[in-house]
């Protein structure tokens, strides 16, 4: 059972704003301000942001364009640059973050942006990935990889202290500042500061005196110019600040050095594959290192698992969600009917099940509340109990979906028996079952499931192994769709073997006959049920680096956390493999490009591979 709820129903779920609307350009009742210009909001967006960032200068000069607003409103701005981008043929991929306290309604994005007609292609891949109003990071990934859409839905000053990375220029696109001064205070200059390169460039529709005189403060310099269309004034500024210092409060969560490629990925199953499709998204070349160490999975259900609360795990568990719904999407990777049941067996069960569905408070189409009567209707099979129907969810079919992805630049079909570090900074050498090197390479992956601990050694995080079985059933026309529990049931899918249906061993909701095969694995999770994804740290420096941690929690003067050079691990993914592994490669690939990370930075503290360790120095045990 997730966790309980510790917030009142819908303090997980963000408001949308109350628009007014003037043939399809909406204007907002809460600031009583428009969202563009009502005459000509496309060209707004360009003399006013895009223009005086010269983003000519920069995109053709760099592997990554970064590129934060204030503001993300009705994504004009983010549409217009990647329009921009795409005419220029622009060598940097665009990373472009924004944040949003009050996300629009998908049907009102569509119609917001319906006037720009010749933006209207990236519009309907925008609106065909929007997520639901959920406070946090949502991390849309557009043109095969090039371009990455970050959005912040919260409070911006707040959501922006959980972000890591660095902006070559910014966006100030609140409304008014007379009408919005949240959006328009010292805090937010200060995170601006934060995350600004060296010379990032800022532009602002706004020429509000107490605006400048803030900015200047955070590190800015500022100067005016003329405002569009009668506008009297603008800001336009470049960042001469000083680089965010390190934290010193956790040094034992100091990021590692950036790496380079090529990258060696260990492993075949679900995070090795994710894991090379997220360093295409950024510009890398990888090398797949077979080295299975468990039969495939015949197909596996998206069986959404998450916790509610506000804490960093379970807002990964939500966030990883809608971010694998979003990549099996643009995949086409679904097989068989969609749509999952959630059975709620017990009033305890019940009552987590309507606080989850009024706390999320999610468009029907992603997320309801059945009645007994309701879920055998839509399952086509009588049920005892309520049930929770995402409709989004699904069956996965692990070898097609592997097909989808793309290949690595190199595969290398052996087993990988040992690693060898070839010096601190020189990168790594895989050897196989007959002591001959595989490869040598600057970074290296362990993705291989089971064999991930044998290859790390004394460095291995503390791994929990769980067996587990699954029966293959002749195929029936019931049930319609998967229905999950404890255990879960399929509907028919068209295996690489035939038509079946695929339960848990201890399935309780349906009579079914004999198993015609089945399939058995063991599953690698951790004490937490969160997975280790990211750096390898050296446990031997740590426990002697740290030591007097446990006795005087308040020193200072403790080193930043040492690491494996170019060594990252991405294993214990446990039951919810197909639900964590496409956002998780995608942070441990922004760890190694050195580019906007899609987690918020309390969660990468939650799912840090020392955690463990650390917990033991924060708490003061053995």
């Amino acid at each position: 059972m997730p966790l309980p709820i510790d917030n009142p129903a819908h303090a997980l779920a963000l408001p949308h704003p109350r628009l007014d609307w003037e043939k399809d350009t909406p204007r907002s009742l809460d600031h009583g301000d428009k969202y563009y210009d009502l005459h000509d909001g496309l060209s707004e967006s360009i003399d006013v942001f895009i223009k005086p960032c010269e983003f000519n200068t920069l995109w053709h000069n760099r592997p990554v364009l970064a590129v934060g607003e204030t503001g993300f409103g009705t994504g004009l701005n983010f549409l217009s640059l990647w329009h921009h981008w795409r005419e220029h043929q622009a060598s940097a991929r665009l990373h472009f973050l924004s944040v949003e306290n009050r996300p629009l309604q998908k049907a009102d994005l569509l119609r917001a942006l319906k006037p720009f007609q010749c933006l209207a292609p990236l519009a309907q891949e925008l609106v065909a990935q929007w997520p639901p109003a959920y406070s946090g990071i949502h991390r849309l990934i557009f043109d095969k990889g090039h371009v990455h859409l970050t959005l912040c839905f919260g409070d911006a000053a707040t959501i922006l202290d959980q972000v890591e990375g660095r902006m070559d220029a910014w966006f100030l696109d609140g409304f008014a500042p007379s009408r919005n001064l949240d959006m328009w205070s010292a805090p937010l200059y200060a995170q601006l500061a934060r995350l600004s390169a060296p010379d990032a460039r800022l532009a602002t529709f706004t020429a509000a005196g107490h605006v400048r005189r803030g900015l200047m403060d955070a590190g800015f310099d500022i100067e005016k110019r003329p405002g569009f269309q009668g506008k009297r004034e603008r800001l336009v500024g470049r960042y001469k600040g000083r680089s965010a210092s390190p934290d010193l409060e956790a040094p034992w969560f100091a990021p590692p050095a950036p790496s380079s490629g090529p990258v060696a990925v260990i492993g075949d199953g679900i995070a090795a594959r994710m894991m090379i499709a997220a360093l295409h998204d950024h510009g890398l070349d990888s090398i797949q290192i077979a080295s299975p160490h468990m039969s495939p999975l015949p197909a596996a259900i998206l069986a959404p698992r998450i916790d509610l609360g506000h804490n960093a795990a379970a807002r990964f568990s939500i966030q990883s969600l809608l971010s694998a719904w979003r990549t099996y999407d643009a995949l086409g990777a679904w097989h068989g009917p969609r749509g999952v049941l959630s059975l709620l067996e017990g009033k305890k069960a019940e009552n987590w099940g309507k606080k989850a569905v009024e706390s999320l408070n999610w468009p029907a189409d992603l997320l309801r509340l059945c009645t007994h009567d309701e879920a055998s209707k839509i399952a086509g099979v009588a049920l005892k109990s309520p049930a929770m129907h995402w409709p989004h969810a699904g069956c996965i079919i692990p070898q097609a979906l592997y097909d989808l992805l793309p290949p690595p630049q190199q595969h290398i079909p052996h087993s990988a028996h040992s690693i060898q570090q070839i010096d601190h900074d020189a990168g790594w050498r895989i050897l196989g079952t007959d002591g001959k090197i595989l490869c040598e390479t600057p970074t290296l992956i362990l993705a291989a499931g089971t064999g991930t601990a044998a290859l790390l050694g004394a460095n291995a995080p503390e791994m929990v192994l769980r067996p587990g079985q699954l029966g293959l059933h002749p195929p029936e026309s019931s049930p319609k769709i998967a229905l999950n529990a404890k255990s879960h049931i399929t509907p028919t899918l068209n295996l690489p073997t035939g038509p079946a249906r695929i339960a848990g061993i201890d399935f309780p909701f349906m009579d079914l006959p004999a198993p015609r095969s089945f399939w058995s694995g063991t599953r690698v999770t951790s004490p937490d049920h969160g997975p280790f994804a990211g750096p390898v740290f050296d446990r031997g420096w740590f426990e002697s680096a740290y030591a007097a941690a446990r006795l005087d929690k308040r020193r200072r003067d403790f080193p930043e956390m040492r690491y494996h050079a170019g060594l990252y691990i991405f294993s214990g993914l446990g039951a919810r493999g197909f639900q964590t592994a496409p956002l998780m490669a995608q942070s441990i690939a922004a760890q190694i490009a050195n580019t906007l990370s899609p987690l918020e930075t309390a969660q990468r503290h939650a799912l840090h591979p020392a955690r463990f360790m650390i917990r033991k120095i924060i708490r003061g045990t053995p």
